[in-house]
């Protein structure tokens, strides 16, 4: 990625005599993108948020241009820095069609809390909570304002119209790859973003692999929603052998049409209309999961087959975002859990909070440089562990199912729980360590033990065990 920075000179810039593709964005903003509701986290014509304003405008001048992502991310784009100040108000010669403007808390990107497509002659298109998009001078919290502005790579070039519009001349915009009809052949998922009654294509298009090229596409969802790329997987999230595509929108409002964890689940003629299949605000980031983008057959991991035993819990274990294999795209579902690794999860699974660092570790054995020290301490907080009496965590040991079956009883608060007279498991008695915790474990259908009436409490867990443990927690 190339930003250069550059200081405009104090007198009026000099205004391009053709119209250019920043011209575009802001003509398509003017008259496609005012009066729409603000909706957090969405990139649909029909509501968005300020981000996703910007990301709309351009897309439709030139896909790409600008990041289908955060204002604080968006401010790192590709492009030219321009210098504009802070605390004072900006002349109109200072900026040019296309523009993006940024306003922090703290004057940091970091603090980087909205961003604003500029029109020219002065004004904005601005975005706010509980009200509809409207335009406005581009003056607006001076002080609040960044000091650069970012101009898009290109924003200059010439544009065949203001009204040219580049999604419905179908120029690529966004692209994902699944086997979505379960052919064992490779499908082309397309978020044209429109749905236009002038756009060649429109909605979410796909494409069919075939034995010899890709088919023409078809319309499989009747959208306009792009969801950004950290929010959305592709994963045979029903295990029938067909991907579907996984969307965590992050919205619980009921007003909203997209809210909680929704799926359109892979048919032999597309996908199916977007299901709520879970009513949560989270959107765990799954750019960094591995699912194989070729020969989707293979399941979750490279190492986990759509045969394998617990392939339903170990696909939802890397679409939570809860692990994310390992970087050969293997899962090792046999490998023993150590119980750093075990801390990682349960604070991934809690939806990675907030974490007030001590300046000293609540161990002996865990360093502030630790890898997981986040997550150790975190555990140490909730009081899901409390270590061992010489004061030490022992983070590379496996963890043992007994001591699991306390962490996720901790987990889930502590809940009232009357532990039955007699063990159910054979190798197990009420003295034993932490038979509370494992009978919890064993009534809320957690675990059902090993065919041999065991629980083999001082057994290791493993991963593939671990996936089946949290998913069932999670269902429960």
């Amino acid at each position: 990625m190339f930003v250069a920075t550059v200081m405009l000179p104090a007198g009026p810039a000099t205004a391009a005599t053709y119209t250019t593709l920043g011209d575009v964005a802001a003509t398509y903003a003017r008259e496609h993108l005012v009066g729409r509701p603000y909706l957090w986290g969405y990139r649909g014509e029909d509501g968005f948020d300020c981000s996703g304003s910007a990301y709309l405008a351009w897309k439709h001048a030139v896909p790409g241009k600008v990041r289908n992502d955060w204002s604080a991310r968006q401010y790192d784009g590709d492009g030219t820095r321009v210098y504009v100040g802070t605390g004072s108000r900006l002349k109109e010669s200072a900026l040019r069609a296309g523009d993006l403007l940024f306003w922090s808390r703290d004057g940091r990107t970091s603090g980087i809390y909205h961003v604003a497509l500029y029109l020219g002659d002065g004004e904005i298109l601005q975005t706010a909570s509980g009200r509809t998009s409207w335009i406005t001078s581009m003056n607006f919290n001076l002080s609040g304002r960044m000091p650069y502005a970012l101009r898009p790579h290109g924003s200059t070039d010439r544009a065949p119209s203001a009204q040219y519009d580049a999604i419905a001349a179908s120029k690529d915009d966004a692209y994902r790859v699944g086997d979505f009809d379960g052919d064992g052949r490779d499908d082309l998922l397309w978020f044209t973003g429109t749905t236009a009654p002038g756009a060649s294509r429109a909605g979410w298009q796909i494409a069919h692999g075939t034995t010899s090229h890709t088919g023409r596409f078809i319309e499989a969802l009747h959208s306009p929603v792009t969801p950004l790329d950290d929010t959305l997987a592709i994963v045979d999230v029903n295990a029938d052998g067909r991907d579907d595509v996984l969307w965590f929108t992050g919205q619980t409002n009921a007003r909203l049409a997209w809210t909680g964890w929704q799926v359109a689940y892979g048919t032999p003629q597309g996908l199916s209309a977007l299901t709520e299949v879970a009513a949560r605000g989270d959107a765990p980031a799954v750019s960094t999961l591995r699912f194989p983008l070729h020969g989707s057959a293979t399941g979750p991991a490279l190492d986990v087959p759509r045969t394998h035993q617990f392939v339903r819990e170990i696909s939802w274990l890397t679409t939570a975002g809860i692990t994310t294999g390992y970087s050969d795209g293997t899962f090792r579902p046999s490998r023993d859990v150590s119980r750093e690794a075990f801390a990682a999860f349960l604070y991934r699974l809690a939806g990675r909070p907030a974490v007030a660092l001590p300046r000293r570790s609540p161990f002996s054995d865990v360093s502030r440089d630790s890898q997981f020290y986040r997550e150790i301490v975190w555990l140490a907080q909730q009081g899901i562990t409390t270590g061992w009496p010489d004061g030490t965590f022992r983070p590379r040991e496996s963890i043992e199912r007994n001591a699991m079956a306390a962490f996720l009883y901790r987990f889930e608060g502590a809940p009232a729980f009357v532990a039955p007279r007699s063990s159910r498991f054979d190798d197990m008695s009420t003295g034993s360590p932490f038979f509370r915790e494992v009978s919890w474990l064993a009534a809320r259908g957690i675990t059902t033990g090993y065919s041999d009436g065991s629980f083999r409490p001082y057994g290791n867990v493993t991963r593939e065990a671990t996936a089946a443990f949290l998913f069932r927690m999670a269902a429960s």
